[in-house]
């Protein structure tokens, strides 16, 4: 019988008092009262096994109180066994509880954290957004957030009323058409420029050449 049984070391010391070999005899004992804590078979089966040992022994063989002693112990031996096994099982099931529940909570907080990127990712978008309608509100004076119904037309606008922003939307149309006007006029001014300088590069021009011609009528008359 293997050595890992829960009567061994047991029957192992107590056997020899009893005028028994344990190796011999202890396998027979073990084998009835079985290694996980519960009898094999009934507990007559027990009995049967300590009648046995009691008739092999060579020094308790006429001593029934001795083998009803033996049969209390063993009886003790696996009553302690048994609690010491549903304590290891009820441990191992709260290490594996608390095992679940650190997981679970881990998991919690990385959804959280997950979340949480997720909302400054989106805030950080919003507050571009938001800085880039604080820019065009500077430029144009009036907020893009106002409403309009399915024909198109203006409803009432969000934190204002439609006369503000009817005007402020005049205002915006005509500061675009502003820049586009002083646009054409830099424009324009450049092309005259360009013309003007055109026109002063073709006078000098004539003018060197009428000077060369005037030199060249001037050399012959001398010779």
């Amino acid at each position: 019988m293997s050595d890992d049984h829960f009567l061994s070391a047991f029957l192992e010391s107590r056997l020899p008092e009893l005028g028994l070999d344990f190796e011999t005899y202890g396998p027979y004992v073990m084998g009835v009262v079985g290694s996980d804590g519960e009898d094999d078979q009934e507990e007559g089966s027990l009995d049967d096994i300590l009648e046995l040992l009691q008739a092999s022994s060579e020094t308790h063989s006429d001593d029934e109180e001795a083998w009803d002693g033996l049969k209390q112990e063993i009886k003790v031996q696996l009553k302690q066994y048994t609690e010491n096994q549903q304590k290891e099982e009820e441990k191992a099931r709260q290490i594996q509880k608390q095992q679940e529940q650190a997981l679970l909570q881990k998991e919690i907080e990385l959804a959280k954290e997950q979340q949480q990127l997720k909302e400054e990712a989106e805030g950080g978008a919003q507050e571009e957004m938001d800085e880039a309608k604080k820019a065009l509100m500077a430029r144009f004076a009036y907020d893009e957030s106002e409403i309009y119904d399915e024909s198109g037309n203006l409803t009432k606008p969000k934190g204002g009323n439609e006369e503000d922003v009817v005007n402020n939307k005049q205002f915006a149309s005509k500061t675009r058409m502003d820049d586009a006007k002083k646009e054409r006029q830099k424009h324009n001014a450049s092309k005259k420029d360009a013309r003007e300088e055109t026109k002063k590069a073709k006078e000098e021009k004539n003018r060197l050449k009428e000077e060369r011609k005037k030199r060249a009528t001037k050399g012959e008359r001398k010779r």
